[in-house]
Protein backbone atom coordinates (compact mmCIF):
# COMPACT_ATOMS: atom_id res chain seq x y z
CA UNK A 1 0.00 0.00 0.00
CA UNK A 2 1.04 3.89 -0.93
CA UNK A 3 0.38 6.80 1.48
CA UNK A 4 -2.85 7.02 -0.09
CA UNK A 5 -3.79 3.91 1.15
CA UNK A 6 -3.96 2.10 -2.49
CA UNK A 7 -2.46 -0.69 -3.64
CA UNK A 8 0.55 0.74 -6.05
CA UNK A 9 0.08 -0.05 -9.88
CA UNK A 10 2.56 -3.09 -11.42
CA UNK A 11 2.12 -1.78 -14.70
CA UNK A 12 -0.93 -0.54 -16.64
CA UNK A 13 -2.47 -3.75 -16.83
CA UNK A 14 -4.44 -5.58 -14.29
CA UNK A 15 -2.21 -8.92 -14.39
CA UNK A 16 1.46 -8.59 -12.93
CA UNK A 17 2.80 -10.74 -15.97
CA UNK A 18 1.19 -9.50 -19.24
CA UNK A 19 2.32 -6.93 -21.13
CA UNK A 20 6.25 -7.59 -19.48
CA UNK A 21 7.82 -7.33 -22.82
CA UNK A 22 7.26 -3.62 -22.55
CA UNK A 23 9.24 -3.71 -19.21
CA UNK A 24 11.88 -5.64 -20.21
CA UNK A 25 15.79 -3.74 -20.17
CA UNK A 26 17.51 -5.00 -22.81
CA UNK A 27 20.99 -7.22 -21.53
CA UNK A 28 24.07 -5.36 -20.49
CA UNK A 29 26.28 -5.74 -18.27
CA UNK A 30 26.83 -2.10 -16.49
CA UNK A 31 29.54 -3.19 -13.85
CA UNK A 32 31.78 -5.60 -16.37
CA UNK A 33 31.85 -2.06 -18.35
CA UNK A 34 32.91 0.28 -15.32
CA UNK A 35 35.87 -2.47 -14.68
CA UNK A 36 36.69 -2.29 -17.73
CA UNK A 37 37.03 1.31 -17.52
CA UNK A 38 39.18 1.51 -14.42
CA UNK A 39 41.10 -0.55 -15.76
CA UNK A 40 41.78 1.24 -18.55
CA UNK A 41 42.23 4.72 -16.51
CA UNK A 42 44.94 2.80 -14.43
CA UNK A 43 46.71 0.64 -16.63
CA UNK A 44 46.22 2.03 -20.27
CA UNK A 45 49.33 1.04 -22.20
CA UNK A 46 48.88 -2.82 -21.14
CA UNK A 47 44.90 -3.22 -21.48
CA UNK A 48 43.69 -0.60 -24.37
CA UNK A 49 46.09 -2.85 -26.97
CA UNK A 50 44.28 -6.13 -25.76
CA UNK A 51 40.79 -4.46 -25.90
CA UNK A 52 41.50 -3.22 -29.33
CA UNK A 53 42.92 -7.08 -30.79
CA UNK A 54 39.56 -8.30 -29.20
CA UNK A 55 37.63 -5.66 -31.26
CA UNK A 56 36.10 -3.89 -28.25
CA UNK A 57 34.27 -0.72 -30.14
CA UNK A 58 32.26 2.26 -28.29
CA UNK A 59 28.95 0.78 -29.19
CA UNK A 60 29.47 -2.15 -27.10
CA UNK A 61 28.99 -0.42 -24.24
CA UNK A 62 25.39 -0.07 -23.12
CA UNK A 63 25.47 2.91 -20.81
CA UNK A 64 25.65 6.07 -23.14
CA UNK A 65 28.43 7.83 -20.42
CA UNK A 66 30.60 4.91 -20.53
CA UNK A 67 30.63 4.79 -24.49
CA UNK A 68 31.71 9.03 -24.60
CA UNK A 69 34.51 7.49 -21.57
CA UNK A 70 36.09 4.89 -24.12
CA UNK A 71 36.01 7.06 -27.04
CA UNK A 72 38.04 9.74 -25.43
CA UNK A 73 40.12 7.03 -23.75
CA UNK A 74 40.71 5.75 -27.36
CA UNK A 75 41.36 9.30 -28.71
CA UNK A 76 44.06 9.78 -26.00
CA UNK A 77 45.88 6.41 -26.41
CA UNK A 78 45.65 7.13 -30.07
CA UNK A 79 48.03 10.07 -29.75
CA UNK A 80 50.06 8.47 -27.57
CA UNK A 81 49.69 10.83 -24.06
CA UNK A 82 49.38 9.44 -20.61
CA UNK A 83 46.00 8.68 -18.92
CA UNK A 84 45.46 9.43 -15.31
CA UNK A 85 43.02 11.02 -13.33
CA UNK A 86 43.72 15.04 -13.59
CA UNK A 87 44.43 15.33 -17.47
CA UNK A 88 41.31 12.81 -18.54
CA UNK A 89 39.32 14.86 -16.28
CA UNK A 90 40.71 18.31 -17.54
CA UNK A 91 40.29 16.55 -20.83
CA UNK A 92 36.34 16.27 -20.14
CA UNK A 93 35.82 19.57 -18.54
CA UNK A 94 37.54 21.03 -21.98
CA UNK A 95 35.65 19.42 -24.30
CA UNK A 96 32.06 20.52 -25.10
CA UNK A 97 28.98 18.13 -26.15
CA UNK A 98 28.59 17.62 -29.73
CA UNK A 99 25.17 17.83 -31.46
CA UNK A 100 23.86 15.09 -33.00
CA UNK A 101 24.41 14.91 -37.11
CA UNK A 102 22.76 16.76 -39.29
CA UNK A 103 21.64 18.91 -36.46
CA UNK A 104 23.11 22.64 -37.35
CA UNK A 105 22.49 24.41 -34.16
CA UNK A 106 25.30 26.20 -31.79
CA UNK A 107 26.93 23.91 -29.87
CA UNK A 108 25.41 22.79 -26.53
CA UNK A 109 27.15 24.64 -23.60
CA UNK A 110 27.40 21.79 -21.74
CA UNK A 111 31.10 19.84 -20.56
CA UNK A 112 31.68 15.79 -21.83
CA UNK A 113 31.95 15.79 -18.03
CA UNK A 114 28.57 17.07 -17.35
CA UNK A 115 27.42 14.23 -19.73
CA UNK A 116 29.03 11.58 -18.06
CA UNK A 117 27.30 12.47 -14.94
CA UNK A 118 30.15 14.83 -13.18
CA UNK A 119 33.36 14.84 -11.35
CA UNK A 120 31.76 12.22 -8.46
CA UNK A 121 30.78 9.61 -11.75
CA UNK A 122 34.18 9.48 -12.74
CA UNK A 123 35.53 9.46 -9.64
CA UNK A 124 33.47 6.10 -9.20
CA UNK A 125 34.19 4.44 -11.81
CA UNK A 126 38.21 4.93 -11.54
CA UNK A 127 38.11 2.99 -8.32
CA UNK A 128 35.37 0.77 -9.60
CA UNK A 129 38.33 -2.07 -10.24
CA UNK A 130 40.62 -3.05 -7.37
CA UNK A 131 42.06 -5.58 -9.61
CA UNK A 132 42.43 -5.85 -13.18
CA UNK A 133 42.51 -10.09 -12.95
CA UNK A 134 39.20 -10.26 -14.32
CA UNK A 135 39.78 -7.90 -17.05
CA UNK A 136 39.36 -10.35 -20.09
CA UNK A 137 36.07 -11.89 -18.50
CA UNK A 138 34.44 -8.51 -18.00
CA UNK A 139 35.36 -7.67 -21.60
CA UNK A 140 33.72 -10.83 -22.61
CA UNK A 141 30.76 -10.32 -20.87
CA UNK A 142 30.21 -6.58 -22.32
CA UNK A 143 30.68 -7.63 -26.00
CA UNK A 144 28.86 -10.88 -25.21
CA UNK A 145 25.62 -8.29 -23.90
CA UNK A 146 26.07 -6.06 -27.24
CA UNK A 147 25.55 -9.26 -29.25
CA UNK A 148 22.56 -10.40 -27.51
CA UNK A 149 21.19 -6.65 -27.68
CA UNK A 150 22.13 -6.85 -31.80
CA UNK A 151 19.98 -10.00 -32.07
CA UNK A 152 17.09 -8.47 -29.78
CA UNK A 153 17.21 -5.62 -31.92
CA UNK A 154 17.40 -7.44 -35.55
CA UNK A 155 14.44 -9.53 -34.06
CA UNK A 156 12.15 -7.20 -33.21
CA UNK A 157 12.83 -4.59 -35.74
Amino acid sequence: MNDSGKKPALLKHESATEGMEEMRAMPSAVDAEKSILSTFLQNTQDYVPLALERKLRSEHFYVPAHRVLFELILEIYDNNRPIELVSFSQSLLDRKVPNPKGVHLPPLDRSLMEEIGGPARLTEIYKFSATNAHFEYHLQLVLDKFILRSVIGTCTD
